[in-house]
């Protein structure tokens, strides 16, 4: 689960900027990775299975995963997700790390979602991982090749990254836009989802945020909400630059409804909205006693505070009070 104190949060970054700078001293300036010439991206749910993000089409928008099942409600149960990545690069700092003593072979990742809804385009959470130097790819007697690093087998992670990656490549090798003359290197990285609901579960899955509400009176009867990834950087850089500049990458994910006659209500049958007693293991207490405050009405309106004003927390909500007082 995400919500670890051995892991770096949400509040330990400054939201504004998105800045991910190193410890006080730190001199390291340089991505272990540069020269991106391919991403790979993918979202998995335990409904849905695993869905590749892709260009928008502009006849159907982008490939959408409520076609495999997910839905936001899901009967009221949580859906655990993990939003996995593959980046291919061509100008690799092994070297220069080994020389100032830092590990090549995995790095700290941080990566901000967005979601382009009805009126505009939200950054919403904020997750981090490893991402992990999986192999090289090069092209030889006449077709492209992946030879997996000898470390692979004795990563933790990879019996989760492995269906990825296996299909990752096969799309590679399918279709891309490489110079034959080079070899190039691949890392691989698998973010898991997850959030505290306004009622103080800590819940897998990816959270609502954003423009993903439908206005009962909208005049978009097609097209959905495009989920993509705003920002992914290396934790730990002086700079940081983006590793995802030129990627427009992006699936569709369901809207929720604005009317409560609707199946997929914001404040209907979702797992944002289950509860339990404060004395339960597992719950933000703090959280548990401030829905319990609230009347039918007031919890309403914080759900869609949450949603929609509090985009990117990952941690416990902010209280209505104080979310309509300072909405920054």
């Amino acid at each position: 689960m995400i919500f670890k104190r051995d892991k770096l949060l949400e509040r330990d970054l400054p939201l504004e900027s998105f800045t991910l700078r190193s410890e006080e001293g730190s001199k390291n300036t340089i991505p272990v990775l540069h020269g991106i010439k391919q991403q790979v991206v993918a979202i998995e749910t335990q409904v849905s299975g695993l869905n590749f993000f892709n260009e928008p089409k502009w006849y159907q928008s982008a490939d959408n995963i409520m076609r495999d099942g997910f839905r936001w409600g899901n009967r009221g149960k949580e859906d655990p997700a993990s939003i996995y990545m593959l980046l291919l690069g061509e100008n690799h700092e092994k070297d220069t790390y080994q020389r100032i003593e830092m590990d090549w072979k995995s790095v700290n990742m941080c990566m901000q979602l967005e979601l382009d809804g009805y009126d505009e385009k939200v950054k919403g959470p904020i997750y981090f991982t490893k991402m992990h130097h999986v192999g090289g790819f090069t092209h030889h007697a006449g077709q492209w090749s992946f030879s997996a690093s000898a470390e692979v087998d004795s990563l933790n992670e990879m019996p989760s990254l492995q269906g990825f990656l296996d299909q990752a490549i096969k799309r590679l090798k399918a279709e891309n836009d490489l110079s034959r003359g080079k070899d190039y290197v691949v890392y691989c990285m698998r973010f898991e989802l997850g959030y505290v609901s306004p009622t103080g579960l800590n819940l897998k899955g990816l959270r609502p945020f954003g423009q993903v509400i439908q206005p009962s009176n909208s005049i978009y009867d097609s097209g959905s909400p495009e989920l993509s990834v705003a920002h992914l950087k290396q934790v730990g850089l002086v700079g940081g630059e983006d590793y995802d500049k030129h990627r427009d990458l992006v699936i569709c994910v369901p809207s929720l409804a604005e009317s409560g006659m609707a199946d997929e209500h914001y404040f209907g049958d979702m797992p944002w909205l289950v509860s339990k007693e404060s004395c339960s293991d597992g719950v933000d207490k703090s959280a548990v006693e401030m829905w319990k405050k609230y009347d039918q009405d007031e919890r309403k309106q914080w759900v869609r505070d949450w949603i929609e004003k509090q985009p990117t927390l990952v941690l416990e909500p902010k209280p209505l009070e104080k979310s309509l007082d300072d909405p920054n």
